[in-house]
C-alpha cells in the first residue's frame, strides 16, 4: 500500500474531519472523519448518502484537510472503496477510536482510501511552504493492463484451453474449404466475451457480497484496490456477455448452428455460471450459519 509522508501522517492523525469529495467534478461532497491506520487509510461518511451511492460508480476522490490555528492545509487525492459500515468491518476495534463523538458504528461506512497524490502547504505570506507531488507506488495501473487483469483473473488457464477448444472444434465441425481464418478469430472473440464478461460480472457480485460481510477480503481483492468502481465493472461484464452472445449468433446464422454454439461451449460460461452461483449460496448458507 503506497504510505503518505510521516509529517502530512502526523498531521491528519490530529486533525481527522475532512472535506471528502467523490469524482472529477465534486458532485459528491460531505464532512467526513478520518481512520489513519496501519496500511491503510479509512474515511468515514454518513452512510446511505450522496457519497457512498457515489462511490459505486467513481472511485475518483479527495479529500482537504485544514487547520487555521497551526495555518497548514493538506489535500490528498486517489481512490475510494465504498466498504462495509464500521459495525461490519474486520478492522471495527481500531476504527472505533476515531469515531466522531456521537457516532454509531452503523451509520457510518469505512471507506478505503489509496492516496495518489498529495499537497502539503503550511504557513502564510512569506513563510507560506508548498508540498506536493505524487505517491510513490500509488497510482493505479493503465487501463488496458486493469480490465485484462479483471477479466481473465484465476481464469488465464481456461483462456488458453478454450483457444484450443474453438480451433479444435472448427477442425472437426467445418470443411477445410469453408473454414477461414476469419471464422476462427470470430470464434476466439465470441468465446472471449462470453469467459471475460461472465468474470466481470463475478468480480462485481463478490464486491456486492463482500460489502454484505458474506466474502473474505481476499475474494474482492481487485475491485478493493480501487482500480475500477463496481457498477462500472458489471456493466462493462454484461456488455461484453451481450456482444460474444450476438456474435455467436452470427456465427450460427453464417457458418452453420454447430459453430455458434460451440463458441458457446468452449468459453465455459456453462459451468462457470453455475459454479458461481452455487458458490454464492454456500457462502450465505454457512454465513447464515454463523449468524444463527
Amino acid at each position: 500500500m503506497a504510505e503518505l509522508p510521516d509529517e502530512v501522517l502526523e498531521r491528519l492523525s490530529t486533525h481527522t474531519r475532512v472535506k471528502f469529495t467523490v469524482g472529477e467534478d465534486g458532485g459528491g461532497a460531505a464532512d467526513a472523519h478520518l481512520a489513519p491506520l496501519a496500511k491503510q487509510l479509512f474515511v468515514l461518511v454518513p452512510r446511505g448518502g450522496v457519497v457512498e451511492r457515489g462511490l459505486l460508480e467513481t472511485t475518483n476522490a479527495s479529500f482537504v484537510a485544514e487547520d487555521r490555528v497551526d495555518d497548514w492545509i493538506v489535500r490528498v487525492s486517489g481512490r475510494a472503496v465504498a466498504g462495509r459500515s464500521v459495525q461490519n468491518e474486520p478492522r471495527r476495534a481500531e476504527l472505533m477510536h476515531w469515531l466522531p463523538e456521537g457516532a454509531l458504528p452503523g451509520g457510518l461506512v469505512a471507506v478505503r482510501f489509496h492516496a495518489e497524490s498529495v499537497e502539503y502547504v503550511q504557513g502564510r505570506g512569506v513563510a507560506r511552504t508548498r508540498a506536493a507531488g505524487d505517491v510513490p507506488g500509488g497510482k493505479r495501473p493503465a487501463a488496458l493492463a486493469r480490465w485484462s487483469r479483471l477479466a481473465s483473473d484465476e481464469i488465464t488457464v481456461w483462456f488458453f484451453a478454450m483457444a484450443v477448444l474453438d480451433w479444435g472444434g472448427l477442425l472437426f465441425l467445418v470443411e477445410e474449404p469453408k473454414r477461414p481464418p476469419l471464422l476462427l478469430v470470430l470464434t476466439l472473440i465470441s468465446s472471449a466475451c462470453l469467459l471475460g464478461g461472465v468474470t466481470l460480472l463475478q468480480h462485481a457480485a463478490r464486491f456486492v457480497r463482500w460489502r454484505e460481510g458474506f466474502e473474505p477480503d481476499e475474494a474482492a481483492v481487485l475491485l478493493l484496490n480501487g482500480w475500477d468502481p463496481p457498477h462500472l465493472v458489471g456493466r462493462v461484464g454484461f456488455g461484453m456477455m451481450v456482444a460474444g452472445g450476438l456474435l455467436a449468433a452470427v456465427l450460427a446464422a453464417g457458418a452453420g448452428v454447430k459453430v455458434g454454439v460451440w463458441a458457446v461451449l468452449a468459453s465455459g460460461v456453462l459451468l462457470l455460471g453455475p459454479f458461481h452461483l452455487a458458490r454464492h449460496a454456500l457462502r450465505r448458507r454457512d454465513a447464515a450459519r454463523e449468524i444463527g
